[in-house]
């Protein structure tokens, strides 16, 4: 647990114990303060707006509960998906011998179309992280090193992503968003060299990479506005 998921656990249970307290007095105070009641019914009006605000705190919480479960459980079996289709089990282990991490994996080729169904992979994920389905904390845990090691391999940027950079649009939003998340966390990226700005500007694709991002700017606008 990090110091962020320690402060946020801190004050819920700051938070549980005002309410609990709170819950005390509403039961056994007003039936002592007779005066009080007597004078004005003002303060029962306060302690019903309290009872009501943390009712609603209580609920909130526990609805965040939920949320995050169900995120956590989707995560999960995204995990599970990806660890026991074969395909991308091979398309993985192929990348990771072409990047040196695993010489004992026998040579093989990769074809078209395993590229193409790993990153369509991915591109589902950009969908869910931008209708904040899913938060990006949960699917760096699991899928960072997998995503970047495709997504910055020189074979598949050569094959797919570079020469068809129009066709993986959502490959590129992702590649960017999921960067900056890990910078801003100070964790490191993973091939950063041959990330696809760089790759495209060595490609002489630096035009097209620009569009897909001003058009990424232009989505994102849209999204805001019809909210």
């Amino acid at each position: 647990m990090n110091k962020k998921q320690k402060k946020q656990m801190r004050i819920r249970w700051i938070w549980i114990m005002v309410l609990i307290v709170v819950s005390a007095l509403l039961i056994f105070l007003p039936g002592r303060l007779e005066w009080v009641r007597e004078e004005s019914g003002y303060f029962q009006a306060i302690l019903t707006l309290l009872s009501i605000g943390f009712a609603g705190l209580g609920i909130y919480f526990q609805m965040q509960d939920s949320r995050k479960l169900q995120q956590a459980e989707f995560v999960m079996h995204l995990n599970q998906s990806f660890v026991e289709n074969p395909d991308y089990a091979y398309v993985y282990t192929q990348l990771e011998r072409e990047a040196g991490t695993d010489k004992s994996a026998p040579a093989g080729k990769i074809s078209r179309i395993q590229m193409s169904n790993y990153l369509t992979f991915f591109e589902s994920m950009y969908l869910l992280v931008i209708e904040k389905a899913i938060q990006m904390r949960m699917l760096n845990d699991l899928f960072g090193y997998r995503f970047f090691l495709a997504v910055h391999s020189p074979l598949i940027q050569k094959v797919k992503l570079v020469s068809q950079p129009s066709n993986f649009k959502n490959i590129y939003y992702l590649e960017k968003i999921w960067m900056e998340y890990r910078l801003q966390h100070g964790l490191s990226v993973y091939n950063m060299d041959d990330c696809l700005e760089k790759a495209c500007e060595r490609a002489g694709k630096k035009e097209e990479y620009d569009r897909i991002m001003a058009d990424m700017d232009g989505l994102h606008v849209k999204k805001r506005k019809a909210k």
